[in-house]
């Protein structure tokens, strides 16, 4: 995943939200994260919330640092 874009939409996946359900877990729009997949006003401070509610790296998150959260054995994303 080259795009802080592409890792935020690996995540949404990885945990089997959709773009309004990922949302509400952050308390932000639909449109907003339909945003950040796009590439669009990702700011540090949501890509921190991002990491602390949904338990991934904000290095991986935020510059692909390090390894992606693997989905459970069996599943893809």
């Amino acid at each position: 995943m080259k795009t802080k874009a592409d890792r935020i939409k690996y995540v949404r996946k990885l945990k089997e939200l959709s773009q309004e359900k990922f949302a509400e877990a952050l308390r932000t729009s639909r449109g907003a994260v339909g945003n950040w997949e796009l590439g669009k006003g990702i700011k540090h401070e949501n890509l921190a919330q991002i990491s602390e509610k949904f338990g991934v790296s904000l290095d991986w998150l935020s510059r692909g640092d390090g390894r992606p959260p693997r989905p459970p054995a069996g599943e893809r994303v």
